[in-house]
């Protein structure tokens, strides 16, 4: 085995859509602290997860969450700490699609479901098949023969159209669809205070790249490889006020004691044994996040590397003005108003081209562009990590790719 570190690029070309890429700095802390955690000489997977030191990184990872929370100074720390609860669950996205209806299930009401894309629709499908009281109050493939965009008529007329809703449950950036709720979410946010609905959101893909309304949520679920993190936990953010509801309506009997929200708040998040490098990762991301200016430095940059890319994929598209008509290979799906700024999705004219373009972009070193496999096409990544000069040279290589057809 090696002994030593082989070297990696600050820029780096991967565009995977998770597990995706860490930030360097974060790479190069973790590799150390893996070897010989704070000089203790042991690593910081093999250390207790009941001792002092994981303790501490515990509560420091909840710290960084809500301090980046406050939307730099919008809210008071001190605040935050009395409305909401932080803690984790093993497993990613796909636990929280079991243990969301399953804690929910003794509240009075039923979950309503905003159907936007593959990660939604399969949350939706599992509610069911686990016997949860749940509606559709929106499916977009329905609506449109495909997944296009979100629901964009009247939150509150729809919300009202159940009278007996006790939480309304979004994913709100679908990374195989690359579909992104706009700033109309603040509608639905609203429409669900007006009649004391929970909004439960899984921002598994998006978290921490935009400043949010914490407040606008009563849920947020999020599982660490796609933006703040690797693979083997999830993060929940729940309101207070909520966590005591489900306690006092009594815990449903179905619920695995893995993804009992109580219990597991209750014992600091380690009931059972908390994975200690997954959790030590988020925490050396949120300091990293901290420290290069915050949320709202991350989300400007987040949105030039989108709006970059998508003014070349719009000026080759198939509906472009601009080019020679054998350059108009990019066709779109997915409306102009719900386009993704973290996923990227499109399709070539052909699927063949499709293969050629993503091979020739591996062989440049631009790796991870294929689409999902459920719905092929190109999918191009912008998490957090991703610099904005690595999406320069995708453009530069685009455009080429482009002028020799």
């Amino acid at each position: 085995m090696a002994d030593h570190f082989s070297s990696r690029a600050e820029i780096q070309y991967y565009f995977g859509a998770g597990p995706a890429q860490l930030p360097k700095p974060v790479i190069l802390q973790l590799s150390k602290d893996i070897f010989n955690y704070e000089n203790q000489g042991i690593g910081i997977g093999e250390i207790s997860h009941r001792s002092k030191t994981a303790q501490g990184i515990i509560e420091k990872t909840k710290e960084d969450i809500l301090k980046l929370l406050t939307n730099n100074g919008k809210y008071e720390l001190d605040q935050l700490r009395k409305d909401y609860d932080v803690f984790f669950l093993q497993g990613g996205g796909t636990t929280g699609f079991s243990s969301i209806p399953l804690n929910l299930n003794n509240l009075k009401g039923k979950g309503g479901y905003l159907i936007s894309g593959s990660w939604s629709l399969k949350s939706f499908q599992e509610a069911k098949r686990l016997g949860s009281n749940v509606v559709s109050l929106y499916n977009d493939k329905e609506e449109n023969k495909a997944f296009k965009g979100c629901y964009k008529g009247d939150y509150s007329k729809l919300i009202a159209e159940q009278d007996d809703l006790k939480y309304v449950y979004i994913c709100e950036n679908e990374t195989v669809n690359g579909i992104e709720y706009d700033a109309t979410i603040k509608d639905l946010a609203h429409a669900c205070k007006q009649r004391n609905v929970e909004l439960v959101a899984d921002l598994s893909s998006d978290i921490f790249s935009r400043e949010i309304d914490v407040y606008d949520y009563g849920v947020i679920m999020a599982g660490a490889q796609k933006n703040i993190g690797i693979a083997g936990l999830t993060l929940y953010v729940v309101k207070k006020t909520l966590l005591e509801e489900i306690k006092d309506n009594g815990v449903d009997s179905q619920l695995p004691i893995a993804f009992d929200w109580n219990l597991q708040n209750d014992n600091n998040s380690c009931y059972n044994t908390i994975p200690m490098v997954p959790l030590h990762t988020m925490y050396l991301v949120f300091e990293e996040l901290l420290a290069s200016g915050g949320i709202k430095n991350q989300e400007l940059i987040n949105i030039q590397k989108s709006e970059i890319l998508y003014s070349v994929l719009d000026k080759y598209s198939t509906e472009s003005t601009e080019v020679e008509e054998k350059q108009k290979i990019v066709k779109f799906t997915v409306k102009k108003q719900f386009r993704s700024k973290m996923n990227v999705v499109f399709n070539l004219i052909t699927p063949e081209l499709e293969e050629q373009f993503a091979k020739e972009a591996e062989t440049n070193g631009f790796l991870a562009v294929k689409g999902h496999r459920s719905v092929g096409g190109i999918r191009v990544s912008l998490y957090n990590a991703v610099k904005l000069e690595a999406v320069e040279s995708l453009i530069k290589f685009f455009e080429e790719f482009v002028n020799k057809l």
